[in-house]
């Protein structure tokens, strides 16, 4: 197999079991949204989505406006991002997440993004 149908396969399985314990818990009436990540060549993206309704309920990048420059994909970008997420969530009153890594490892990057988010008191 190739190394882009491996990661896609890698991937599909993730979010599979992350979408059946999303399931799982609004069957129990918890409410969790899918925390999603992704790191490009250049650049952090993260977003939380709601499989129920299939919509996105925040989103952040390295790229946003709001951060004056662009920033960079190291540690300390991924952390200011999941930082900016987190304050977006707190607004949004959403306390519950469920982590999707897609293909990627659990590595520096990722751990300092969910890091960050958790640091504003949202439970991923």
């Amino acid at each position: 197999m190739k190394k882009i149908e491996l990661q896609e396969r890698r991937a599909r399985r993730t979010r599979y079991k992350i979408r059946q314990s999303v399931s799982d818990a609004a069957r129990k009436g918890l409410e969790r949204y899918r925390f999603s990540a992704h790191i490009s060549n250049n650049y952090i993206y993260a977003q939380v989505i709601d499989d129920i309704r299939g919509v996105t309920l925040a989103s952040c990048s390295s790229i946003d406006k709001a951060f004056g420059e662009k920033l960079s994909k190291n540690a300390e970008s991924a952390a200011k991002v999941g930082a900016a997420l987190g304050e977006k969530l707190l607004a949004g009153n959403i306390m519950h997440l469920v982590f999707d890594k897609g293909h990627r490892r659990y590595g520096k990057r990722l751990a300092a993004l969910v890091d960050a988010v958790r640091e504003k008191g949202i439970n991923v």
